[in-house]
């Protein structure tokens, strides 16, 4: 597993037990998983959580999570995904090549 993924699976086995939480640390360990581009709300939190956690920065604003959807895509060969990313990026979505 990853760093993120450990740091996410503790916070969300926590998240699962209902357990009192230190806000304070709660809140490092949440923002250093966002600073990552892990999507907290898939470990258990919702938006008002989020909220509460992140009080008003100092220009006055809440820091919003985005929602982030994704697609799987399985290609028969490089070329293809190469094309169907160039076409994606064109189009003006944010891609990311994964091979496995």
């Amino acid at each position: 597993m990853t760093t993120g993924q450990i740091k996410a699976f503790r916070i969300a086995d926590n998240k699962l037990a209902e357990s009192d939480w230190d806000q304070e640390k709660l809140a490092q360990e949440l923002k250093m998983l966002m600073e990552m581009d892990y999507n907290i709300e898939d470990i258990g939190f919702s938006d008002k959580e989020i909220t509460r956690l992140f009080p008003e920065e100092e220009e006055g604003e809440v820091q919003i999570i985005p929602e982030i959807y994704q697609i799987l895509v399985t290609l028969e060969n490089e070329e293809q995904q190469k094309e169907l990313l160039e076409r994606l990026i064109s189009e003006g979505y944010e891609c990311r090549a994964l091979i496995s």
